[in-house]
């Protein structure tokens, strides 16, 4: 069974701290993500495997970055936490897992046939026991919508969850 879930953003918070900076979205598919992991043990989140897609990732951290640049300065923290794969490196971070991670810099309406393909090879070749999979969208109003479901094992996308997954939500919610 694959448990799908959604939500609406009107605005992503940082949760910043001393050693470590990531882009405020990372933080909320961080926050996302916890639903959907909370019922497995620290042994068994190191098989599971994440999967984000987002043609945004970090991009208003790379945004910020640039116009420090004009000053001639450059955070070594906000470098790194401009790259785009904090979006997936945070919540495997913050919830312990330590399967196979992967972000698709694309909009979720073309990643359908990506992410299918991904989570599919992840159940047939590693050791993973399920794939946590989640996009990212920035509605027309400005609201960030965040999808995503947990594939399990022996379980494949179906066109169900990927259109939850992959299509942006008829009306602004």
């Amino acid at each position: 069974m694959n448990i799908t879930n959604t939500t609406v953003l009107e605005s992503v918070r940082s949760k910043n701290k001393p050693s470590l900076y990531a882009d405020p979205l990372a933080w909320a598919i961080a926050d996302f993500a916890e639903s959907f992991v909370t019922s497995y043990d620290s042994e068994d989140r190191k098989n599971i495997g994440l999967i984000i897609v987002s043609d945004y990732c970090s991009l208003a951290t790379m945004s910020g970055l640039s116009k420090t640049m004009v000053d001639g300065k450059l955070s070594p923290l906000k470098f790194a936490g401009a790259n785009p794969g904090v979006v997936c490196g945070i919540a495997a971070i913050e919830h312990s897992l330590r399967g196979p991670s992967i972000v698709f810099t694309m909009p979720p309406k073309h990643a359908a046939e990506v992410m299918k393909a991904t989570s599919s090879m992840w159940m047939q070749r590693s050791s993973v026991h399920g794939a946590l999979l989640i996009t990212h969208q920035r509605l027309a109003n400005g609201q960030e919508y965040l999808a995503g479901t947990f594939l399990e094992r022996n379980n494949t996308l179906t066109a169900e969850c990927l259109s939850v997954l992959c299509e942006t939500p008829a009306e602004p919610v």
